[in-house]
């Protein structure tokens, strides 16, 4: 897919995971969303979640975004409706850690994820969704 280098094997095994948590790291500032949006690197992440097979990508990708702008928020909803299970499962978890973040706007955009996940196929999932929009009303995320 990528390479030896990012190959999901090397991503598991040695520091190359630190490539995309540094890039993820860069979405964290206006300064380094904008190098990134002008280098087409978060396109080039939107492509990997939507269309590379594996789960490893998708976990590094979706824990190591800002959600503060428009396009990760994007990427996060391609990763919520990925054909992988292990990958929409570790998504809609990962939305929890959103929620008690108190990530300023959750309430608009995050919530509609979490009420969308209620349909999905997998039990596991839309009862992990159930569960962190629970928590989330009780303690009135925003």
């Amino acid at each position: 897919s990528f390479g030896c280098f990012l190959s999901p094997l090397k991503i598991e095994s040695t520091l190359s995971q630190t490539y995309f948590l540094m890039i993820g790291r860069l979405t964290h500032s206006s300064k380094g969303f904008k190098m990134l949006e002008k280098g087409d690197i978060l396109q080039r992440f939107f492509d990997i979640v939507t269309q590379v097979q594996h789960e490893s990508y998708t976990k590094l990708i979706v824990a190591s975004l800002s959600y503060r702008e428009e396009y990760p928020k994007r990427i996060l909803a391609a990763a919520l409706s990925s054909s992988l299970d292990h990958s929409r499962l570790f998504t809609t978890q990962f939305l929890r850690v959103l929620v008690r973040d108190t990530l300023s706007g959750f309430r608009k955009w995050g919530m509609e994820l979490l009420v969308n996940q209620l349909g999905d196929k997998n039990r596991s999932i839309s009862l992990t969704a159930m569960d962190i929009l629970e928590e989330a009303i009780h303690d009135k995320v925003d």
